[in-house]
């Protein structure tokens, strides 16, 4: 009632100082001006209740709008309208109160999803990517925001799935396979995202590594294959020889002692065979990840060095050692760096005629681009190698002269490990052979950074 009669009040003022003026200059007489008053002061009524009851209903709105923020906000301002300022500004700071809430939350889900060790991505309806998280980055290289999906991801089964999805349909499994170096496979879960109200769909895209399941898999089937074919001839072998002994040689004792030691070398053999073939196994189940630990490849090549002296001079063979005066430090896997040297440097000596020599050089280099690298060389003066062989000398049980390997006992497995345990470290392997004066193989890896360098190296 008062807040009705303040406005009744407020809004006859005008009309009623126009009657006074009127009055004052004689224009009306008494009761003309008591008509026109009581007219005004009904007219103000109605137009106050009018304004009164809207302004009631604002009130409440925004009273149970600005609940959300209870801690009362002075405005300063006095008066019939100093409750609408105060409500003012406290849905003023509700709303920023909320709104900073909203973006707190925002940047959590954003900090979520970007460390989230699932690979990651979310595509407008226009296939431009919204939001990629480091998973992905690390995949696809700089797929950040506003990249179109297809700079990214280029595998037509994945486009198709996309657009499905897009036009409605419901999510779909894909396998696609990312030659980025080394073979990466993954399957890609394309699922769609309604949004309200016909504001546009969105899809999300999120990826699981099949790379090592895959490389299981193959390496089992290339386990089994590979021994059914190498084991068969020295199992065959041992077969033959152990029926001998049972029959024919059961009491020719020279016979026993030649066809034991022939056994035992096919045993030997088989030894190598299997753990060379579970040595590759291994290397390739890790080639797709990089190894973290640091090597001192001199104290490695020299390590080397030293205990194969003793197989190297059976045959009379020399080893010499070259040394470079920079520090040499890799960043790998110790064991594996001491097996690549240890198998180029093993070759060496088989193939490599008495009395000749074999030359290991190590040492840190910078590339023309301003790269550290370590570089480890073997090199033999023996027969060489045809140019024709050289490409696939890193291939499995590859050999050039099959029965000159199978009589120096080796596995052709050996520069296979190799090649895989230097890919693993993001290095190369060069091969350089001239028939007639020897072959020389290097190792090229990446050496580790000097603000990594452990000073315990």
């Amino acid at each position: 009632m008062r807040r009705w009669l303040s406005w009744t009040f407020l809004s006859v003022i005008p009309a009623l100082a126009v009657i006074a003026a009127l009055a004052a200059i004689g224009a009306i007489g008494m009761w003309h001006i008591l008509i026109a008053i009581c007219i005004a002061i009904c007219v103000s009524g109605v137009a106050a209740r009018l304004i009164v009851v809207r302004l009631e209903r604002i009130r409440t709105l925004m009273t149970q709008v600005a609940s959300l923020m209870p801690s009362r906000a002075e405005s300063g301002v006095r008066g019939g309208f100093g409750e609408f300022a105060e409500l003012a500004l406290r849905l003023r700071q509700s709303y920023s109160a909320r709104i900073e809430m909203l973006e707190h939350q925002l940047a959590k889900a954003d900090l979520v999803i970007e460390f989230l060790p699932v690979p990651l991505l979310i595509a407008d309806s226009d296939k431009q990517i919204v939001r990629a998280n480091q998973a992905v980055r690390e995949i696809f290289g700089q797929a950040g925001q506003g990249t179109a999906l297809s700079a990214a991801i280029r595998d037509p089964s994945i486009f198709d799935a996309v657009d499905a999805a897009l036009a409605g349909a419901d999510g779909q499994d894909v396998e696609l396979s990312i030659a980025n170096g080394l073979a990466r496979h993954f399957l890609a879960h394309v699922l769609p995202v309604r949004a309200p109200e016909g504001d546009g769909n969105a899809v999300i895209i999120a990826l699981t590594d099949l790379t090592e399941a895959k490389r299981i898999d193959q390496t089992r089937s290339d386990f089994i294959a590979n021994v059914s074919h190498e084991l068969r001839t020295p199992l065959a072998a041992l077969v033959g020889f152990i029926e001998t002994l049972q029959g024919p040689a059961r009491a020719d004792v020279a016979a026993q002692e030649r066809f034991l030691v022939l056994m035992q070398e096919q045993s030997e053999r088989m030894s190598r065979l299997v753990g060379d073939l579970m040595s590759l196994s291994r290397v390739e189940l890790n080639q797709h990840s990089r190894p973290s630990g640091q090597v001192d490849a001199i104290a490695g090549v020299q390590h080397v060095v030293e205990f194969m002296q003793i197989k190297a001079a059976k045959k009379s063979v020399g080893l010499r050692l070259k040394i470079g005066r920079r520090p040499a430090i890799i960043a790998g896997d110790d064991d594996e760096i001491t097996q690549v040297i240890q198998n180029l440097l093993d070759n060496a000596i088989k193939y490599s005629p008495e009395g000749s020599n074999i030359t290991i050089a190590v040492g840190c280099d910078r590339t023309a681009e301003g790269d550290e690298e370590v570089r480890i060389t073997v090199r033999d003066a023996g027969e060489g190698i045809e140019p024709e062989h050289l490409p696939r000398l890193t291939e499995r049980f590859y050999r050039v002269d099959a029965a000159r390997s199978r009589a120096l006992g080796g596995t052709g497995l050996g520069l296979a490990i190799v090649k895989h345990i230097v890919i693993r470290h993001g290095g190369r392997l060069t091969i350089d052979s001239v028939p007639g004066e020897g072959s020389s193989f290097a190792v090229i890896l990446p050496a580790a950074p000097a603000d990594n360098i452990s000073l315990e190296e």
